[in-house]
């Protein structure tokens, strides 16, 4: 077993998020299973599910519907996909555990620190990703779709953006910066897809 993930890794809410999806894995009338999870976690991310749900009052049972939603987005439109772009990625793991097709390009945009973590504990798993998947290194912040073209993104080719939970923890501004630095470098095009769970509408 792979020693727990460092605190930096697990930075916001990534590693109770993924701490979420191992108990679902381990049910029997489970949603979806992901073998990764538990593992990615680590102490600390159980230990942040356990703080969080103590505080709210009892499990979060959204989670795990989202979780089922996104990949049923994704398995229903993959066959007129080219490629996928995960902004904010964190701890997700469908390139290793979905059935897409093996020609599908696979995007992951996240901090420095996250991927450090996640490619350690994934290759001493010895998770291997079922399609062409790509880390991107940057801070959403900030200026991350130059990085996403230099990984090898198509502009024009067909495309789903998915950002699962990432909009509910930025600001209106942050959400605006986000969208505008994909369109200052054109990434987004006609044939791409958005797919986001957020707390309100991305402002216009």
């Amino acid at each position: 077993m792979p020693e727990d993930p460092a605190p930096a890794a697990n930075s916001g809410t990534a590693s109770w998020i993924a701490a979420a999806r191992a108990r679902e894995s381990e049910r029997a009338d489970r949603l979806f299973r992901d073998p990764y999870a538990s593992a990615l976690a680590g102490t600390l991310g159980r230990s942040a599910l356990e703080a969080s749900e103590r505080a709210s009052g009892g499990e979060n049972q959204f989670l795990p519907i989202r979780t089922r939603f996104f990949d049923d987005v994704l398995e229903a439109e993959a066959d007129k996909l080219d490629q996928v772009v995960l902004l904010g990625a964190g701890l997700d793991t469908r390139a290793f555990r979905l059935g897409l097709p093996d020609r599908l390009r696979w995007f992951e945009i996240d901090r420095p620190d996250v991927f450090v973590q996640k490619e350690r504990v994934l290759g001493e798993l010895g998770a291997v990703a079922r399609w062409q998947r790509s880390v991107v290194v940057a801070d959403l912040t900030g200026a991350w779709s130059e990085p996403l073209l230099d990984a090898g993104f198509g502009v024009g080719c067909r495309t789903t953006w998915l950002a699962e939970g990432l909009f509910f923890y930025l600001s209106a501004e942050l959400v605006r910066n986000v969208l505008a630095d994909g369109d200052d470098q054109h990434v987004h095009k006609p044939m791409s897809e958005h797919a986001s769970c957020s707390r309100q509408d991305v402002p216009q």
